[in-house]
């Protein structure tokens, strides 16, 4: 085959598979969908930092971001998990605090583009969204969300090479999808 009918055959597959609608594909059978609800702070009030979205922000106190952002000082250490998980924890916090600042928000918070943190960054700011510490607000309501709803698909991978989370606002926007895991 020449090489221009291999590149005529490539790009029409890939033109297919671009065209199907993601929704519409079935799911592997086996793979587990748990959806929960989760309780996010009612309020943040500054000084803050924002992670935006399209639609929804999610604030966090900066405080709490120096606070874990401190335990992170010099090189981590060969240690136990406990250490190693406070290390990493704080180099997302002051890698949020180092992100802050592009612009201020409706909320006082120092906010930037979800899509401009690191992913670890983005995974403590889960963790901060389910233990109540951040807060969620829609861009165009008044307030803090009050429950937002969590799917995740193939927890831990088991049952699969990739596992996410996807948080939205119930019955309202998206916030933020995370990978939980890669194999």
């Amino acid at each position: 085959m020449s090489p221009r009918i291999a590149s005529l055959v490539l790009a029409s597959g890939l033109a297919a598979v671009g065209a199907i609608d993601a929704t519409e594909a079935p799911r592997p059978s086996g793979i587990s969908i748990v959806d929960r609800d989760v309780i996010p702070a009612t309020q943040v009030t500054p000084p803050c930092v924002s992670l935006a979205a399209a639609q929804t922000s999610v604030s966090i106190p900066t405080a709490y971001l120096e606070d874990l952002a401190n335990q992170a000082q010099g090189d981590m250490q060969n240690s136990n998990d406990p250490a190693r998980v406070a290390y990493w924890k704080g180099r997302s916090a002051r890698w949020l605090l180092d992100l802050a600042g592009t612009v201020r928000d409706v909320k006082g918070c120092d906010s930037s583009p979800i899509a401009h943190a690191h992913r670890s960054s983005q995974r403590l700011a889960v963790t901060l969204l389910e233990s109540g510490i951040a807060a969620v607000w829609v861009h165009d309501q008044p307030g803090f969300v009050s429950r937002l709803r969590a799917r995740d698909y193939n927890r831990d991978c088991a049952r699969g090479p990739l596992g996410s989370s996807s948080y939205r606002v119930a019955n309202g926007p998206a916030v933020m999808l995370l990978v939980t895991c890669m194999r």
